[in-house]
């Protein structure tokens, strides 16, 4: 069974960026077989596009705010900023494999 190459049109393609993140030594190929053997048991398992759950589940992984240090008179002070979404990406990719 195969998986189709574009999965969303506009949103960057996260499964993608994921298999990238997961790559060690070399072993893209591995990664990709792998990523699809487990979308093959989530579709047969729970009856639901495994894209959308994968999806999903970076979403709730991605910090939205992050903490900044602004020395004001000599004053450290920790000021919330908003993450861009490329940040947001590779913080929950980086949270994700360090799982694995």
């Amino acid at each position: 069974m195969k998986l189709k190459a574009n999965y969303r049109k506009g949103k960057p393609n996260i499964v993608k960026l994921f298999v990238g993140c997961l790559v060690r030594n070399g072993n893209k190929s591995r990664s990709e077989r792998i990523r699809n053997e487990v979308f093959i048991m989530v579709r047969q398992q729970l009856f639901m596009a495994p894209i959308v759950i994968f999806e999903k589940a970076i979403e709730n992984l991605k910090p939205e705010v992050t903490v900044k240090i602004k020395k004001i008179g000599g004053i450290l002070y920790k000021i919330p900023c908003l993450l861009p979404t490329y940040q947001q990406y590779s913080f929950s990719n980086a949270l994700v494999n360090n799982l694995c």
